[in-house]
């Protein structure tokens, strides 16, 4: 949840899912998100622009699974 003391710092990415991009939930978005929208239309689907979460979590897992150099999986 949202507080509101953060609503003017937050941006709402736009994942493309049908009830996110009908007309009264764009509308809902625009009162409440304003020019912070970051939507499909700006930026193409899956863009490193719109995964860098993804981006940055998946090499941090490998980082970790990684750091003790397995030689070999141990059943």
């Amino acid at each position: 949840m949202i507080k509101e003391d953060e609503i003017d710092k937050t941006y709402f990415q736009q994942d493309g899912v049908t009830a996110h991009t009908a007309h009264m939930s764009m509308v809902l978005y625009d009162d409440v998100f304003a020019d912070r929208i970051i939507s499909k239309t700006i930026w193409p689907p899956r863009s490193l622009d719109l995964s860098l979460p993804d981006f940055f979590l998946w090499g941090a897992v490998k980082n970790s699974v990684y750091s003790k150099n397995p030689a070999q999986l141990v059943s």
